[in-house]
């Protein structure tokens, strides 16, 4: 564990690097309805909204952990995992958060798609996160994301 001297030493040669080399460091927000893109080192950022759409590329399946569906499968789509790689070309840190764990875990397989078909982006991937998305606004998400990439303790969830 870092010490107070440690970790505002820390954040102040943090700052100073980002000031002369800003690092574009890109939140990504996923699930199986949306991804929500941010520009974390910006304050005041709006997301990119991005929604998976049929494109008749190839398909896996998910598996619906809650509800009476529990059993059956969703689509996953390639096309929109696709989406949210061209909109991370220019980062130079890369967070994924998600919901789910296992084989329901849209986070998990973003990542497994990266890794196999988007090898440069996959490598900027600093972390994933498991977090509850539908209870945090996205000011809480940005500021896990923040914390995170500041290697500071991450905020409790509301």
């Amino acid at each position: 564990m870092k010490t107070i001297d440690e970790s505002h030493e820390y954040a102040v040669n943090n700052l100073v690097d980002t000031v002369q080399n800003p690092r574009r460091r890109i939140l990504v927000v996923i699930n199986q309805k949306q991804a929500l893109v941010f520009r974390s080192e910006v304050k005041g950022t709006d997301p990119e909204h991005l929604f998976p759409t049929d494109a008749g590329d190839v398909l896996r399946n998910l598996k619906h952990t809650i509800g009476a569906d529990a059993t059956s499968k969703s689509l996953e789509n390639f096309a929109y995992y696709k989406a949210v790689a061209e909109h991370l070309a220019d980062a130079d840190e890369i967070l994924i958060m998600g919901n789910g764990t296992g084989s329901s875990s849209a986070m998990n397989h973003f990542t497994e798609y990266l890794e196999s078909h988007h090898k440069e982006i996959a490598k900027l991937i600093v972390g994933t996160l498991t977090v509850d998305i539908e209870s945090l606004t996205e000011g809480q998400l940005l500021k896990k994301a923040r914390a995170y990439f500041l290697h500071e303790p991450l905020p409790a969830e509301a």
